[in-house]
């Protein structure tokens, strides 16, 4: 029972590594997308005129 738990312990470090790294790529893929998707609309607008 503690064996498992220490394996547990013993994974916790690294996974909050991998889980702030992962959220990192996800904010800036996200940015990416928002900059992206706002020059798109600026496009979109301006042929609508």
């Amino acid at each position: 029972m503690t064996k498992c738990h220490d394996q547990n312990s013993a994974l916790e470090g690294p996974n909050v590594d991998i889980l702030e790294l992962e959220n990192q790529i996800v904010e800036g893929l996200v940015q990416k997308l928002i900059s992206e998707f706002s020059s798109a609309s600026t496009s979109l607008n301006e042929e609508k005129q």
